[in-house]
């Protein structure tokens, strides 16, 4: 288990487990997520929102995290 996947157990927040999980795609990241993605899939979330404060009626789903991509992110190298 990465320290990823122990701190979104320990802090027990699925959602943002699930938002962290594609944030850290959207970085390159993907590697690092690998746990925390299978400890995510054995839970079978529902789908949220990457912000709960937007509408997410047509947005884009991102299955490996279960997230509504409503949200455009912009990566500053």
């Amino acid at each position: 288990m990465s320290r990823t996947t122990g701190l979104a157990k320990l802090e027990g927040d699925l959602p943002s487990a699930q938002r962290l999980g594609h944030l850290l795609d959207a970085l390159g990241a993907s590697e690092v997520g690998t746990s925390l993605a299978a400890w995510i899939a054995q839970r079978r979330p529902r789908f949220v929102s990457l912000r709960p404060d937007r509408f997410s009626k047509h947005a884009a789903q991102d299955e490996r995290w279960r997230v509504l991509v409503n949200e455009k992110i912009e990566v500053e190298a």
